[in-house]
């Protein structure tokens, strides 16, 4: 008689146990789901300012099709010149373990702006040229804040020229590291006239500079 009193309450336990075991395998599911979901990154052409943080510092954009880096640039752009860009607030929002991603990925872009303006440097008509640069100028005056993310620096951080041609000048170093000869001729003499026209607008020389 207690064999078979004990018998059911058994198989109930067996019950109950596998389906705590599905409830927890569905919970798990969901969870799952939710976190894929929540990190899912936006389409980067459209992405706004939280979507953008999210690709500079979930992915590694070396990795990512020169498509998605131009988008990327692209929308940093529009955004840096409708002021919702602020290196500050960048710089308080990532946690430090993102750090390092977040500077590569600054760096990957502006490999990326860098290479679009010297085709562009190229292709233009010689007497054009320094109006281009003047343009370039002034749109490199938007990177001068990025400084405040580099990782492991000092503590001065202030957007300046000087931290502008730093980052310049390792943007040429490693574009010319994996340039042929004749393209490191060409990345030389575009560097050399940025830097040229920028000095002459330095010393009141450069009237054409655009705004």
């Amino acid at each position: 008689m207690n064999q078979e009193q004990r018998a059911p309450s058994r198989s109930a336990f067996v019950r109950h146990a596998a389906v705590l075991t599905a409830c927890l395998g569905v919970i798990a599911l969901l969870t799952t789901v939710y976190w894929v979901a929540a990190l899912r990154l936006p389409d980067p052409a459209v992405a706004d300012r939280g979507g953008l943080i999210r690709w500079l510092v979930l992915r590694d954009l070396n990795a990512e099709p020169s498509e998605i880096r131009v988008a990327l640039l692209e929308r940093l752009e529009e955004e840096a010149l409708a002021g919702n860009i602020d290196t500050a607030a960048f710089e308080s929002e990532v946690a430090g373990q993102y750090r390092d991603r977040l500077w590569g990925n600054i760096q990957v872009l502006f490999d990326t702006w860098f290479s679009k303006k010297l085709e562009s440097y190229l292709a233009i008509p010689t007497n054009e040229r320094a109006v281009y640069l003047d343009a370039t100028i002034s749109e490199m005056e938007r990177w001068k804040g990025v400084e405040k993310l580099r990782p492991h620096e000092g503590t001065d951080t202030t957007p300046s020229t000087a931290a502008m041609l730093k980052l310049l000048g390792e943007q040429v170093t490693r574009q010319k590291e994996k340039a042929s000869p004749e393209r490191r001729q060409q990345i030389e003499e575009f560097d050399t006239a940025l830097r040229w026209r920028l000095f002459l607008h330095g010393i009141g020389l450069a009237p054409g500079r655009a705004s």
